[in-house]
């Protein structure tokens, strides 16, 4: 069976994906490039600032409504900023300290696909994207999860290098109390990103609770007209209140 929609950022037309094949990093537009994880950010934005779920080339110019962008956003970043007022931040940095420039800033904080690559520890991130939140504001993230518990696979972390060691690359750590560590079997993304942890769901929302947010909800209803549809029940969208 073939589902046709519309493209949520580009207006495009398909009606050549296979049902079966959307899920999370598949159902690509031919046109863009979204994937259902783009097209979902870019429908609960919608209904964040619109209350209704309509294509970017729908919305209203000059809302005054302000976005912040984390991470892997794909052709969004580009549509989002033609409509809103959105800028891009660096959440590597803003852990150290959030600039200025940041704080209460956004209507809606989009974070995706960054967290299991913070640094530990992790909980300074989600105090950094609440600062960037307007009271009010809400905080859309994705990132891959499950339902165990957290698993932190370098959870003393402090002076680290990935070095050629015996033919092979290992991750060299050094911890904050001088004893040397060495791994091996570790997971780099395409994009040379070092895979710091793999989240569990219950320890993403202590985490939330922990910073500040409130109406903490998985967001990964489906919305076929923008072929947006999850088949796994794990790695869905999450969004947060800053009260």
């Amino acid at each position: 069976m073939l589902l046709t929609f519309t493209c949520n950022l580009c207006d495009a037309r398909i009606n050549s994906i296979p049902f079966d094949e959307l899920d999370r990093e598949t159902g690509l537009c031919p046109r863009c490039g979204a994937n259902v994880r783009v097209r979902s950010i870019v429908h609960l934005v919608s209904q964040e600032m619109l209350g209704k779920s309509l294509e970017i080339s729908r919305w209203p110019k000059n809302t005054g409504f302000a976005g912040v962008g984390i991470g892997d956003l794909g052709t969004a970043r580009h549509k989002l900023a033609e409509k809103i007022d959105f800028i891009e931040a660096d959440l590597e940095r803003s852990c150290a300290g959030v600039p200025g420039t940041l704080i209460d800033r956004a209507d809606v904080l989009v974070c995706s696909e960054v967290l299991q690559h913070v640094l530990p520890p992790v909980q300074s991130a989600f105090d950094a994207l609440i600062k960037m939140i307007k009271p009010c504001g809400l905080l859309i993230m994705t990132v891959p999860y499950g339902f165990e518990t957290t698993l932190e696979h370098f959870p003393n972390l402090h002076d680290w290098k990935l070095v050629r060691a015996g033919g092979e690359t290992v991750l060299s750590n050094t911890t904050t109390s001088g004893e040397k560590e060495t791994f091996s079997n570790f997971r780099l993304y395409e994009d040379g990103k070092l895979e710091m942890r793999v989240f569990g769901l219950e320890d993403i929302r202590k985490a939330l609770r922990l910073a500040g947010f409130t109406e903490i909800r998985i967001a990964g209803g489906d919305h076929l007209a923008y072929g947006i549809q999850f088949r796994n029940p794990w790695s869905l969208p999450i969004t947060a209140r800053k009260p």
